[in-house]
């Protein structure tokens, strides 16, 4: 989905707006060169009927992304730990996917659930599968947010398909086309320009 890329600019005025907080202009311009690395990584052809007609899905994800970012900064500020941050916001999200079972039509999931007496396995289960992804997944982030904004620890995290690239290359045997090497020149050198210009 290169449409999520684009998160890494909207949080900008987003986060300007909870936290008075902005990018320097060099840091701006490598925002800008790490989306544009992050497009021209994603689109391999001219997009499909079906993703034009999901544009509008795309949107309101570009939008919950731009908005939970800096709301994420914002937790782990006042908090004072990103981890702590991290758990809570994994745990709630858990905890509130249990519920979606009795609107998503599983009613044979349900039924077995009842019948064995599964609840408290579930419900315990998936309570360890978030603390997993907080610490796994999304500590590193709110650990960053303690001492970096969120446009800056976001649009790093967008140079996430260079290391998708070459996990490709080990494990896949992958080919390094020209559509790449120009991804990558954008994304370290939009990464570069991040990180110097704090």
């Amino acid at each position: 989905m290169p449409f999520i890329a684009l998160t890494a600019l909207a949080i900008v005025p987003i986060e300007y707006a909870l936290r008075d907080v902005l990018p320097t202009i060099e840091q701006t311009i490598g925002i800008v060169l790490v989306v544009v690395g992050a497009v021209i990584f994603a689109i391999r052809q001219k997009p499909s009927r079906e993703a034009i007609g999901a544009a509008g899905y795309f949107a309101v994800t570009i939008a919950c992304y731009s908005v939970a970012s800096p709301l994420m900064a914002v937790a782990v500020t006042e908090s004072g730990s990103g981890l702590f941050s991290a758990a809570v916001f994994h745990l709630g999200i858990a905890i509130g996917f249990l519920p979606l079972a009795l609107f998503t039509g599983e009613q044979t999931a349900i039924r077995w659930l009842q019948r064995e007496k599964q609840w408290a396995r579930v419900v315990w289960t998936m309570i360890l599968a978030g603390l997993v992804i907080a610490f796994l997944e999304n500590g590193p982030v709110t650990i960053a947010l303690e001492s970096a904004t969120a446009s800056e620890v976001f649009a790093i995290k967008r140079t996430m398909p260079f290391f998708a690239l070459i996990l490709g290359i080990i494990m896949f045997g992958e080919k390094v086309t020209r559509r790449h090497v120009v991804g990558t020149a954008f994304l370290v050198l939009g990464s570069i320009l991040i990180v110097s210009f704090r």
